[in-house]
């Protein structure tokens, strides 16, 4: 299986000025670099706990034909369409109706019979919409845990050497919500 995702977050879950705020920054300096810390740190943290943050689409891609189609990441919020190739037509798409999506279980079900002409060793395509659908739904364990990570990362950008106690303080407070499925 293979994933990407087909669509970027329209916001980040902690902004610019909060970051300064934490930091004491009052200077605008270094706005740019502080973005794209958070950028990169909020990218960190969902690999981590194999959970998107902010809503955007996904691309799953499937080889092999199965029932249970299990999502690599939480929470999903719904499926966008399935689609397979028939013989006839590469891209049939299957009737949202038919797409059963248990999201605290983080899997797919799709029966049997609602491809019963799909050619094999083709792929199956289903694009989802994951991610919290409000930033104030992300628990704020993981929202103080990114800042954290943000601001280690900016005290630390000219010295290379890693500062273990604020990594090892912000991880601790990720460490329950890794690879948690919601219920």
């Amino acid at each position: 299986m293979n994933h990407e995702y087909i669509s970027q977050p329209a916001t980040e879950p902690i902004t610019i000025e909060k970051v300064k705020a934490f930091l004491k920054v009052e200077h605008t300096v270094d706005d740019g670099l502080i973005a794209d810390l958070i950028s990169e740190k909020r990218e960190y943290v969902e690999v981590y706990l194999s959970r998107t943050l902010l809503e955007r689409n996904m691309r799953l891609v499937y080889s092999d034909s199965m029932r249970v189609y299990r999502t690599p990441i939480v929470p999903v919020i719904e499926v966008i369409d399935v689609t397979y190739d028939n013989g006839d037509n590469p891209e049939t798409t299957i009737p949202a109706a038919n797409v059963q999506l248990r999201r605290g279980q983080a899997c797919i079900i799709i029966e049997d019979s609602i491809m019963p002409n799909r050619v094999g060793g083709s792929d199956i395509i289903i694009q989802i919409k994951t991610g919290y659908a409000s930033i104030d739904l992300i628990p704020k364990t993981i929202i103080n845990a990114l800042m954290l990570l943000v601001a280690d990362e900016y005290n630390h950008r000219c010295n290379r050497e890693i500062k273990k106690g604020t990594k090892t303080a912000a991880m601790d407070m990720l460490e329950p919500h890794r690879n948690q499925r919601l219920f």
